[in-house]
């Protein structure tokens, strides 16, 4: 059973309005980025870890993020280039990953809170599951609205999730997705949907935290510094 993590980390991240990818934010002294890829590391039963960055940011990532892990297990990581889009990025990391590779893990790097039990989780899901996606319950009221923001229903909040990464999947059935979905990719948001769209096999929701948020606007920063505290 050979396991492949894919980590996103060629965004840009202009919400944060920061003038660095805000990957290499540091919080407690440490890039965000590096939170996310010790988390991946902890986890014993994943072989390899495929690194999507910003073609421009290589040395950036090697001197500020690689070289400032300790981990014993960061010989495991090898880098690729991303792509215009985060559907390009994924799709050049599948390209990277090993020919052993059986299941495969896509994360987003910005989201550096993700617990290593979820990631164990969605790795003992795909010994039976075609992929599944890590997720949390709507805890809000959803509308669907119309033209002119007229409500046309209240959708139902019990069959709602707010979808998150890691998304897993066998290798073959992610492949397969971005294969027959190439050049296909306007409206896609995420893993899952490439799967939905393009392939037969089904995807299933587990469940996640709430915390597992992904690092966007300044005030996440402040968020993910609390979250870190409270733990020490």
């Amino acid at each position: 059973m050979y396991i492949s993590s894919i980590i996103l980390a060629a965004g840009r991240g202009r919400r944060m309005e920061a003038s660095i990818n805000k990957q290499f934010i540091k919080v407690d002294h440490r890039p965000i980025l590096s939170y996310t890829i010790e988390q991946f590391l902890n986890v014993e039963q994943i072989d390899e870890l495929i690194l999507v960055i910003h073609p421009l940011e290589q040395e950036m990532m090697e001197k500020h993020v690689l070289k400032e892990l300790k981990h014993k297990r960061k010989h495991i990581i090898r880098m690729v280039h991303g792509g215009e889009e985060r559907y390009h990025s994924v799709y050049n990391g599948l390209e990277g990953l090993n020919s052993a590779s059986e299941y495969v893990l896509i994360h987003d790097g910005a989201r550096p809170l993700i617990q290593e039990k979820t990631i164990k989780e969605t790795i003992e899901f795909l010994k039976t599951g075609d992929g599944c996606v890590v997720g949390v319950g709507a805890k809000d009221t959803y509308k669907l609205v119309g033209e002119q923001r007229i409500i046309k229903k209240t959708l139902c909040r019990e069959q709602l999730y707010q979808v998150q990464t890691p998304q897993g999947f066998k290798k073959h059935v992610i492949v397969e997705a971005y294969q027959k979905g190439k050049n296909k990719w306007q409206g896609i948001t995420d893993d899952a949907m490439m799967v939905e769209r393009f392939t037969n096999y089904h995807v299933s929701i587990i469940e996640g935290e709430y915390s597992n948020i992904k690092i966007t606007t300044p005030e996440d920063i402040h968020f993910m510094e609390m979250y870190i505290q409270q733990g020490k």
